[in-house]
């Protein structure tokens, strides 16, 4: 094991029936279940506890081992969940399920998986916008400017 620099001889033992990992730190030892584990990244939650777990990202797989980033797009690949940047800079996830066609509207909508407040989203691609009631997308509005004989131009909401 190495932190910061300092190395520490140490041992492990797998326990497959419980899913736990033995962990001889050589002045304790610790045991770890498994919470979730795929190619790229290992989390472990200390037995016992709520809230203690350890996260190991294979450095092949996640090399600037921005483990959040990878579950991120983990999540949005696995739930198939279209993601749509808001000028504010936050992302609207929408969660398309099976539903492959380009109507989105009723599709419950999320940002950072949390239920979104009603409003109007603009989003970053100009000229459109989502209007959002209880987390739901209520409509898709696409700015459209026109101009009138004396030249003044007027934007429409369509």
């Amino acid at each position: 094991m190495s932190k910061n620099g300092k190395v520490v001889l140490s041992s492990w033992d797998y326990f497959a029936e419980a899913k736990s990992l033995l962990i001889d730190r050589g002045k304790d030892k610790i045991l770890c279940n498994e919470s979730f584990i795929d190619e790229g990244v290992m989390i472990l939650k200390m037995d016992g506890t709520d809230n203690d777990f350890f996260v190991l990202a294979n450095e092949n797989v996640v090399p600037d081992l921005d483990v959040y980033k990878y579950l991120k797009k983990l999540r949005y690949k696995n739930l198939n969940i279209f993601t749509q940047k808001l000028i504010d800079g936050k992302i609207l996830e929408i969660p398309l399920g099976n539903n492959e066609d380009k109507n989105r509207v009723g599709l419950k909508v999320t940002i950072e998986s949390k239920e979104v407040t009603d409003g109007e989203y603009k989003l970053e691609e100009p000229r459109y916008k989502y209007l959002i009631k209880n987390s739901r997308i209520a409509a898709i509005i696409y700015e459209v400017p026109y101009k009138t004989k004396e030249g003044i131009e007027i934007l429409v909401e369509q």
